[in-house]
Parts: structure tokens; C-alpha cells; sequence
């Protein structure tokens, strides 16, 4: 009987992977699709939307997660802004790999344009930890990602330094980062670590993990 219920179990599994996947790879077509034109409708967002809520697996994921997450606060009001559009549309282009203003998928990075990110990527914790974030996130604005981390017990400062446990860098952000704005906080960042302190350079991404997993104080 055990060997009976270990199997059924292991076949759940299965077809929840299964599930998993074929939903990912479908938010992806869809997303490809709505993108084509360069313009998403307000009809074309009711309908992501609504495919999310009905395909909950895919919430499981980050991308999943953020472009429901966006959804919602845009059509909450019943106003689809072109504001709000344009937004969607760089965060939508950005979920299935587009390149934001080719339209075109992004050649992948080599050498000194890659995001210099740990490895093996850390644990993230929260409480009484330093944190500065840096780049565009399709979490929201600086406001809303500074809440993020201070309701689970975090700081965030302003520059990077020593008493810095982690540089968080937004997804939207452009990967030939030595060319922009915040390019002086990663170089920073990776002269403390090649000095021995313990600063994690994360992507968005893996943060907005983190911040699932831990509970608001």
C-alpha cells in the first residue's frame, strides 16, 4: 500500500511539472502574440489577465507572478492609460526575452556586459540586513521596493559600502550595465567583494523570491 501511495504521489508530481511547463511555455506564446503589433489594448490586457487567473500554476513563477501583479494595478480603476501601456508593454517585452526597443528577441551577453552576479546566488534574508537597489524594476518604483524590504525587516541606503550585505539590480535594467547610471554601484559592489566583504550582488528576480519566501514583520 505504501508503495501504491509513493507511486501516486510521484505521478502528481509529474503531471503538476507537466502542467507547470505547458502553462509557461502558452504565457509566453500569448505574450509574444499581444507584442506583435508593438501595442497592448486595453482588451488584450483584460484577457492576460484573466488567462493568468484562470492558469494559477504560472504565479507559481516570478514572470507570471510580476505580470498579474502589473495587471492588476493598471486595471484596477477601469482606465488602461498609455502610460500604463507603454509600461506593460517594456515589462511584457522583457518576460519573454524582447528586446525593448527592437522588438526583436536579445542576443544572449558575453564577457563585460553580463550582470556580475553571485555564484552561487545566497540566501536571502531581510532581517536587520542592508540593502541598496539599484536600475529599473518591474517589481514597481523605488518606493514600492523600498517597502518591500523595510516590512521584512530590511534597510535600504543609498550607496554601496561595507556595512552593504546586498546590491539589488531591477530586471529592466540594461545588461550593458558599465554604460549606465548605476554602473558605478555594481563596480563598487565588485571591488568590496574582491576585497573579502560579504555583499551579494542578486537580480531582481532572485530578491523578489526572497521577499516570497519571507514573512512581513
Amino acid at each position: 500500500m505504501d508503495d501504491y501511495d509513493d507511486n501516486e504521489a510521484l505521478v502528481s508530481r509529474f503531471n503538476v511539472a507537466m502542467r507547470e511547463d505547458r502553462d509557461a511555455d502558452e504565457l509566453l506564446g500569448l505574450c509574444r502574440g499581444i507584442l506583435a503589433d508593438g501595442i497592448v489594448v486595453e482588451a488584450e490586457a483584460r484577457f492576460l489577465l484573466n488567462w493568468l487567473n484562470e492558469h494559477d500554476t504560472c504565479l507559481c513563477h516570478w514572470h507570471g507572478s510580476i505580470l498579474k501583479e502589473r495587471l492588476d494595478e493598471y486595471l484596477a480603476d477601469g482606465v488602461w492609460t498609455e502610460e500604463e501601456q507603454e509600461n506593460f508593454c517594456e515589462l511584457a517585452k522583457k518576460v519573454v526575452g524582447m528586446d525593448t526597443e527592437a522588438d526583436e528577441p536579445m542576443p544572449t551577453k558575453t564577457g563585460a556586459t553580463t550582470l556580475p552576479l553571485s555564484d552561487p546566488l545566497p540566501v536571502m534574508e531581510f532581517e536587520e540586513r542592508n540593502f541598496v537597489v539599484t536600475g529599473k524594476f518591474a517589481t514597481g518604483v523605488r518606493k514600492k521596493v523600498v517597502e518591500m524590504v523595510t516590512n521584512r525587516g530590511g534597510e535600504v541606503k543609498k550607496t554601496v559600502s561595507k556595512k552593504v550585505h546586498y546590491l539589488v539590480i531591477g530586471d529592466l535594467s540594461s545588461p550593458n550595465w558599465k554604460h549606465s547610471s548605476y554602473g558605478r554601484k555594481i563596480e563598487k559592489a565588485i571591488d568590496l567583494r574582491d576585497q573579502g566583504s560579504e555583499i551579494y550582488i542578486v537580480s531582481e528576480e532572485h530578491w523578489y523570491a526572497g521577499c516570497t519566501n519571507c514573512a512581513l514583520c
